[in-house]
C-alpha cells in the first residue's frame, strides 16, 4: 500500500476512480512549508496545472489516498512521469494530527511564467476544498486564483 497526497485536480474523486480504480480516500491532510503554484502548461487541458513548491510558512491542503502499487503506476502515466512530473516523498499531517509519509507529484521543469488554470480545473480544487472543509483562508485563497478566462 502507498499513501498518496492529492492537491490539484486529483482531489476530484470521480477523476481518481477513473485513473486509479482501487484507490481509497482516507482523509484530508496538510503539507506544511509549501504552496500551490501553476507551473506547467497542459496542452490537453489548455491551461496551467497545479504544482507544489517550497514556501516557508505556507500550507497546501489536499486529500490522502491509500493506493496499490498498480494504481500508483497507472497514476504515474496520467501525470506524465518522468517528463512532466516526478513522484516525490513528502510528510503530511492528517486530520487527526498524525504525520504520514506520502507520495505526491512535483513538476520537473517549472515554468518561469505565471500560468493560469482553467475554470474547470480550479473548480475541481475548490469543490473538494469546500466538500472536505479545508480552512476558510485556504478556500478563499483558491477562489482568488485567476483563471484562463479572466483578465
Amino acid at each position: 500500500m502507498v499513501y498518496y497526497f492529492a492537491y490539484g485536480s486529483n482531489m476530484d474523486q470521480s477523476q481518481m476512480k477513473e485513473r486509479s480504480p482501487e484507490s481509497r480516500l482516507l482523509s484530508k491532510g496538510v503539507l506544511r512549508d509549501y504552496e500551490i503554484a501553476f507551473t506547467i502548461y497542459s496542452p490537453v487541458r489548455k491551461c496551467g496545472c497545479a504544482d507544489i513548491v517550497i514556501s516557508r510558512g505556507n500550507e497546501v491542503w489536499g486529500l490522502i489516498y491509500s493506493m496499490t502499487a498498480d494504481d500508483i503506476a497507472k497514476l504515474d502515466k496520467f501525470e506524465g512521469i518522468p517528463d512532466n512530473y516526478k513522484r516525490i516523498q513528502i510528510e503530511i499531517i492528517d486530520e487527526s494530527g498524525k504525520f504520514i509519509r506520502a507520495d505526491s507529484y512535483s513538476v520537473v521543469n517549472k515554468s518561469t511564467n505565471s500560468l493560469r488554470p482553467s475554470m474547470d480545473y480550479l473548480f475541481k480544487m475548490i469543490t473538494a476544498a469546500e466538500q472536505f472543509s479545508f480552512p476558510n483562508n485556504y478556500v478563499k485563497k483558491l477562489k482568488e486564483i485567476k483563471t484562463t478566462s479572466e483578465n
